[in-house]
């Protein structure tokens, strides 16, 4: 068989898939799963791994938000129509439960910044932009992750 340039990446993407699979984690790495195994393999965390809710669990059983990133952009999307639901119930029950969200960015293999914001005060937050928004799709980008950090109650957990 001819040699192919993705080889030996192939080889560790089969072998990352085996691993997901052998620890309960799932069957794929899209949808951020890479940066999210990476975040709580750094925040000492387990995955949920499920379509909603958290994303990452600690210890004590508190749940997470992740958004993880390697372009310096963390999007708080809440979809395209929300129908007859308020912008407060869609955002609470989004959240519903956790303690807080970690936004993390990565540089190449390598999470270089982590900011955590409480649930408390990014739900509010989240709440009055949403009311603001006057496109078709509820989210919030925050860019660079230090926007993240000024949110009140915000702190840096981890910079390189």
């Amino acid at each position: 068989m001819q040699q192919h340039p993705y080889d030996s990446l192939v080889t560790h993407l089969k072998a990352a898939l085996t691993g997901l699979r052998h620890l309960g984690l799932g069957e794929s790495l899209a949808k951020g799963r890479v940066g999210e195994v990476v975040l709580a393999h750094h925040l000492g965390h387990t995955l949920k791994v499920r379509d909603k809710g958290a994303d990452g669990i600690d210890s004590d059983g508190r749940k997470y938000e992740y958004k993880v990133s390697h372009d310096d952009q963390f999007n708080f999307n809440f979809g395209h129509a929300r129908g007859v639901e308020s912008v407060e119930s869609l955002a609470k029950r989004h959240f519903d439960g956790f303690t807080g969200a970690y936004c993390a960015l990565m540089s190449g293999p390598d999470i270089v910044k982590v900011v955590y914001c409480p649930a408390d005060t990014l739900i509010p937050y989240l709440c009055d932009h949403l009311r603001t928004v006057t496109g078709s799709t509820f989210q919030k980008v925050f860019s660079p992750i230090e926007r993240f950090a000024e949110l009140s109650g915000a702190r840096w957990e981890f910079r390189r």
